[in-house]
């Protein structure tokens, strides 16, 4: 999940379809803070929802540039 997060955040950021300062400083440095003070996972579940919508629109990308051919995409 976090993978697929990540090429959807580079997606949204290469195609400028929104702003995606946005999603980068809510999945980037929201977790920062508590990777120095807590040592339980619950810290993600308020960004839960923000990986599951990328890897979605990085998978559905994806899916679509392998099906047009890299020329295409």
């Amino acid at each position: 999940m976090t993978v697929l997060a990540l090429v959807g955040f580079l997606l949204i950021a290469k195609r400028k379809e929104t702003e995606p300062m946005l999603y980068g400083i809510f999945l980037f440095f929201y977790p920062l803070i508590y990777y120095f003070t807590h040592d339980s996972p619950r810290y993600r579940h308020p960004i839960d929802p923000l990986v599951v919508l990328l890897a979605v629109y990085g998978a559905a990308r994806l899916a679509v540039r392998r099906k047009r051919g890299p020329a295409n995409a």
